[in-house]
């Protein structure tokens, strides 16, 4: 802990308050949360070089060799570029997790830190397995969590759900509750959606779905029922599709309303890597064939976020 402090003491000097983004994982934990009884539960976690799924891990490996052959990235998304390998083969549960939260607290109020810690939620399958998306592929849209579409009837008790999933429960509506009980029972200072979670279709426009008045009602009332179930008093940021917010809207059925989604005190959603490009970008989408379908000059990488007002943002893996 001594030694992340003093690696990030540049940004954390020139903050008032700091925000630690912890990605445990993809998220998962948060869906299989069972609530504080179920704490002894162990879960994967991000404890690999690179994940991937068992069925791609000799193609990501192989990825990573004609990489560092023959330069450029081959493998379409560089978190599968390998070489695939544990870096810990260290056990995670809830109480361990609630351990390390607890560290960082610690050592920031010895230092006189203020700081806002966060846990990250990724709608795909990276970083580790995902169990419960693996077990729910009525909602996931080519691997990515649909947060509009309804879940199939589950008995396993969940924080949110001790009966278990009724049939036809909306996967967003779920996913606020489990965010919710999550940040209560660790005392988290709010979420981090990552990858344009609430909207599918990853990183251009041409690959979203067809936009419909339902789509756009649905995305809304996710973004609702989330702050509405983490509270007032917490943080919410958003990892957007980098691209501009009319674009979002015109593409992706995102909306203005959602974007302003926002707690009696005020505050809004907090965008992060929203990238002002020029909307030509996307009325051509044949000049990005072969190309990562990400908006120009995004970093794969943690950023500080530069926009004034917004606490300096650390995130760990």
């Amino acid at each position: 802990m001594e030694s992340f402090f003093d690696h990030y003491r540049g940004y954390i000097e020139l903050a008032e308050e700091t925000v630690i983004n912890f990605c445990t994982g993809n998220g998962d934990h948060i869906l299989n949360y069972r609530g504080r009884d179920g704490c002894n539960a162990t879960f994967d976690w991000a404890r690999y070089n690179a994940y991937c799924p068992q069925e791609h891990r000799r193609k990501c490996s192989h990825n990573w060799v004609k990489h560092v052959r023959e330069g450029g990235e081959t493998g379409g998304n560089p978190a599968w570029s390998g070489p695939s390998f544990l870096v810990s083969d260290e056990p995670m549960d809830y109480h361990r997790l609630q351990g390390i939260y607890q560290a960082f607290r610690d050592v920031a109020k010895e230092r006189g830190v203020a700081i806002r810690l966060l846990e990250y939620f990724e709608p795909g399958p990276e970083f580790c397995r995902s169990i419960f998306k693996d077990k729910h592929q009525e909602v996931m849209s080519n691997g990515v969590m649909d947060v509009t579409a309804p879940l199939a009837a589950d008995t396993t008790p969940y924080a949110s759900s001790p009966g278990g999933i009724a049939e036809g429960m909306i996967a967003g509506d779920f996913l606020a509750e489990q965010c919710g009980v999550f940040v209560r029972d660790f005392k988290l200072d709010g979420v981090y959606l990552g990858n344009q979670c609430g909207l599918i279709g990853f990183w251009h426009p041409c690959n979203a779905p067809e936009v419909t008045p339902e789509r756009r009602a649905g995305i809304l009332r996710f973004f609702k029922s989330l702050w509405h179930a983490v509270g007032k008093d917490r943080l919410l940021y958003w990892m957007d599709t980098y691209w501009p917010a009319d674009v979002e809207i015109d593409r992706w059925a995102m909306s203005e309303e959602a974007c302003a989604t926002r707690c009696d005190d005020g505050r809004q959603l907090r965008r992060h890597c929203e990238n002002r490009a020029n909307l030509a970008q996307y009325r051509e989408p044949s000049a990005h064939r072969g190309q990562a379908r990400r908006s120009p000059g995004h970093p794969y990488s943690p950023w500080i976020s530069s926009i004034p007002g917004i606490p300096t943002l650390c995130t760990l893996t």
